[in-house]
Order: structure tokens, then C-alpha cells, then sequence
């Protein structure tokens, strides 16, 4: 999965669940009918309405904005720059254009490959696809073992997680058992399916559930004689099927199917990305964040950590995020920002004076002001490098 933008921003939207499935009803369409919302935490953000997008997957969607600019020359810019598959939000038509090219075969226009003519006219209308068409694109996409992930994201903005779910579920019912146990190709887009299988309401969880656990089943029994083994050695080669063992199996599932990456010690660690959906063991969560390396220059740092393995990764956090270039720290700086704890606090405060983001992390500081003052002063009293940046924070505030 690609890096996230730096654009990720606190998500406002309205909790209350919508009767069903519409277009444009997006990620967050069920509020607290979705499965996942039985897992909020609250009081982990700023505002209830962000606690519920953390238990829904955030900041791993993306939302439709009405009234942006871009949505003037929506065909223009559908097709000008490259779908960010990461980005917080979207101009609304300008999402509608770029779904209808790509549902119409389009793809490679932005490698200079020009564009087809029956996708160059399927981006000239205004207006989504319906369900049952964007259901088909889904479907349709998952007979590439490559396919595009993003794909399914712009979907789900669109459509809400439960098009999304249904599609890929009519498409990979058909794969080969092979193609499971022993292709790689598809790790990563089947490992996305978590994150809108946390956001459909209760009945289509189950039922999906159902329907993986049947394929995980079938797969496991007839290439594996009933055990799926554990991955072990760094650099051992996860294939499709051990997605499915991430999604379903919480950590049970990341012990068993998490990648293994090496440390300098030459002992085996899990990728973090890989516990992503660790519901139920927060030690684990953390475990896997401290066994990051500290001069590691590329950690996989989220958000999501912190709401699965509770505030004390924000500690780990704290020594490992200064090996980012600029556009990690803006990415980690604009995520730690909607998070109400002290903890993040400081790290924002270290920020707001030594990093490549220092300009967003200030502005977090000052927009929570009745929250970061108290520490903030206390910090202001204290000698050092920190009290220093904590009086300089104090005097924006003023």
C-alpha cells in the first residue's frame, strides 16, 4: 500500500447511519451502524465525530468535498494528475470523472499513453456511476492479480463500503485455489479489503465474513492440509491467502501471517503495517512498534497504532519518527495532531521547533489551545530545549 499524503485532516461528518446504500454516501455512510464502531474509543480524539472515523479505519479512506475549485473543470482535472489513492479528500465530481474513465478501460493517460477514446468520452459526463456499475468495476478488477487498489478507494468514496466489499467478494469467490496459496501479487489490495469490511453495517459484515472464512478455509485445507504454518525467517514471502489471515484473525493472524522484516540483530520482526487490524491484543500492537529499530529511516508509523495499541505507542513513537524526510514528518505530524494526549502533545511541541513540519505541528498546538495550554505552561516552566519551544508555542496563543 503507498505512503499516505500529507493532506490527512481530522474527518467531520455526521455519525447518524444512512437507511442504505447510496451514492455518495462514502466511507463513514453507516456512522454507528458500522461494524467497527463497536470498537471507539472515546475521547481519543478532539470530537466524537473523529473517534468514530479512528474506530472505522481513519486515516486509511477518503472523503468527497463538495465545492472545491477543482470540481469547476472537473474532466480537466479528473484527467491532469495522477488519482492520489491517499488522499484525505477529493473534489466530489472530479472523483465521478475519474471513476468513469477508469470503468471505461482508461489507464496510463498520465504515462504519456494518451487517452482511449471510449474513456476520454466516459470522463466527459458529470455524475457517478450507479451502484450496480460501480459493483461490476469492482468485480471486474479483481481478475488482475495486479489491480489497482485505488481503484477500489475512489469506489468506496463514491459508493460507501459495502459496493466495494460485494464486488471484490463476487470476484475473488472464483480464484483458483493456487492462485491463493502460492501467488503474492494480490497481498496488498486484499490487505485494503479491511479497511471497508470495518465500515459496512453489521448484516454485511457477517455476511462477508462468511464468505472469506470459507474461502480462508478452503484454501488452508487443500494446499496446507488444514494448518496454515506461521511465517518465521525475515524476508519470507507472504502470498494472497495470508491477507485474508490479517483481516479475519486479529492477532492471531499477525503472529501467524504478519511479513517478517529483518533487524540488524538478525532477528526477525513483524511489518507494522501487518497489525493493522489487531483488535484484540493492544501489547501486541505495541510490541511490534518497539521492536522498530531506532535509526530505521523508513518506519511505518500510523495513527491507527495508537488507536489499537492505546496511548503508550505514542512513546515509542516519540523516539522513532526523526528518520522521516519531509513528507513522512508533514504525513506524521498531520496525523498525531488529532489525537487528544499529552503524549502527542509533546511530540508536536519537538516538531513545532526541529522538524520539516514545523509550521503544522505549531498550528495543531494553537487550534487545540484549551487543551495543550495546561501542558504547555507546565512545560514553559521546566529548563531546557522543550520549555524553550513550549514558550515559544504560548506566545502564538496570545
Amino acid at each position: 500500500m503507498a505512503t499516505k499524503k500529507a493532506v490527512k485532516k481530522p474527518v467531520k461528518q455526521a455519525t447518524k447511519a444512512s437507511s442504505k446504500t447510496e451514492v455518495g454516501a462514502g466511507p463513514l455512510a453507516f456512522g454507528t451502524e458500522a461494524h467497527a464502531a463497536r470498537h471507539v474509543r472515546d475521547g481519543l480524539a478532539f470530537s466524537p465525530e473523529q473517534d468514530l472515523a479512528f474506530a472505522l479505519g481513519w486515516p486509511f479512506m477518503t472523503v468527497l468535498v463538495d465545492g472545491h475549485p477543482d470540481d469547476v473543470e472537473a474532466e480537466k482535472n479528473a484527467l491532469a494528475t495522477m488519482m492520489n489513492p491517499t488522499e484525505a479528500t477529493m473534489p466530489r465530481e472530479v472523483a465521478h470523472r475519474r471513476a468513469r474513465f477508469f470503468a471505461a478501460g482508461g489507464e496510463g493517460v498520465h504515462e504519456g499513453r494518451g487517452v482511449p477514446p471510449a474513456a476520454g468520452k466516459a470522463a466527459s459526463k458529470a455524475g457517478p456511476l450507479t451502484n450496480d456499475q460501480a459493483r461490476k468495476v469492482v468485480t471486474t478488477e479483481t481478475s488482475y492479480l495486479g489491480a489497482r487498489w485505488w481503484l477500489f478507494v475512489l469506489i468506496e468514496a463514491i459508493h460507501g463500503p459495502e459496493v466495494v466489499v460485494e464486488g471484490v467478494l463476487d470476484g475473488i469467490e472464483k480464484w483458483p485455489v493456487e492462485k491463493w496459496a502460492t501467488d503474492h501479487r494480490a497481498v496488498g489490495w486484499l490487505h485494503y479489503l479491511g479497511f471497508p469490511l470495518l465500515r459496512v453495517r453489521e448484516d454485511a459484515h457477517r455476511r462477508a465474513r462468511e464468505r472469506l472464512t470459507k474461502i480462508f478455509e478452503r484454501c488452508v485445507k487443500k494446499h496446507f492440509g488444514g494448518t496454515l504454518p506461521a511465517l518465521a525467517r525475515a524476508q519470507e514471502v507472504s502470498t494472497n491467502i495470508r491477507a485474508l489471515d490479517l483481516i479475519l484473525h486479529g492477532a492471531e493472524g499477525a503472529r501467524r501471517s504478519g511479513s517478517r522484516l529483518e533487524r540488524s540483530d538478525g532477528k526477525a520482526r513483524i511489518q507494522t503495517f501487518d497489525v493493522l487490524f489487531v483488535h484484540d491484543d493492544p501489547a501486541l500492537v505495541r510490541q511490534v512498534i518497539a521492536d522498530v529499530e531506532l535509526d530505521d529511516d523508513s518506519p511505518f508509523l500510523s495513527a491507527r497504532h495508537v488507536f489499537l495499541g492505546g496511548p503508550e505507542v505514542l512513546d515509542l513513537f516519540a523516539q522513532r519518527w526523526q528518520h522521516y524526510g519531509a513528507k513522512e514528518q508533514l504525513e506524521f505530524a498531520a496525523e498525531i495532531a488529532t489525537i487528544a494526549d499529552e503524549r502527542a502533545y509533546a511530540i508536536l511541541l519537538t516538531m513545532s521547533a526541529t522538524s520539516k513540519a514545523k509550521k503544522p505541528a505549531l498550528a495543531a498546538l494553537v487550534e487545540h489551545a484549551n487543551k495543550t495550554r495546561p501542558f504547555l505552561e507546565r512545560a514553559a516552566k521546566g529548563r531546557g530545549d522543550s520549555a524553550e519551544f513550549a514558550r515559544a508555542v504560548l506566545a502564538k496563543m496570545r
